[in-house]
């Protein structure tokens, strides 16, 4: 949506091209604003030996390896601190625990669980906000995606039907009227 005329525009895809000229896009949508920004995506690969081999770090909170310069330390250590649901297993039944982050990552594919998919979404809104208001350099293709974004909102949208509790729409809630700014980011940030 164009803020300023209140028109949809087309949402053109970001394909990232490796160094051997092979696709990795992923179907995620990047809109125009949120790469008008960014300058230059580095390639990524879509093998870890590569990824290795490239010194990229595994960040087990976007569930994907990243140039250095794209890995959230702080926010993997949030991942972890927040509890044990992070922790993968290489069987749906989990009966075979994978002891570490780096193993996860070679794996290829590790079963965790539903509230795992959930903090997931918290915590990478969490950082998409800290790339925000820190004005970040570097940004993941994770929080840099429009449609990775849709999907945990409507994720946790529809998990609201899904569960096992009183329909949501029948409990009463308080909401507090606010009044808000607007940031002008031409300007600099200050929170």
């Amino acid at each position: 949506m164009n803020p300023a005329t209140g028109t949809l525009e087309a949402m053109p895809s970001l394909q990232v091209v490796n160094a051997n000229g092979s696709s990795a896009d992923k179907g995620w949508k990047f809109s125009r604003a949120s790469t008008r920004r960014l300058s230059k995506l580095s390639p990524i690969t879509t093998h870890t030996l590569e990824a290795e081999r490239r010194r990229c770090g595994y960040d087990i909170l976007a569930n994907g390896y990243f140039p250095k310069m794209c890995v959230d330390e702080y926010g993997i250590d949030e991942y972890k601190s927040e509890g044990t649901t992070w922790y993968g297993y290489a069987d749906r039944n989990w009966t075979v625990r994978i002891h570490s982050a780096e193993e996860m990552g070679r794996r290829g594919i590790y079963y965790t669980n539903m509230r795992d998919h959930i903090v997931h979404c918290a915590l990478l809104w969490k950082r998409q906000y800290r790339a925000f208001a820190e004005n970040w350099r570097f940004i993941d293709s994770v929080i840099a995606s429009e449609e990775h974004t849709y999907h945990c909102a409507d994720y946790l949208m529809e998990l609201t039907d899904d569960l096992d509790h009183p329909d949501w729409r029948t409990v009463p809630i308080a909401v507090n009227v606010g009044y808000a700014g607007c940031f002008d980011r031409q300007e600099p940030f200050s929170p």
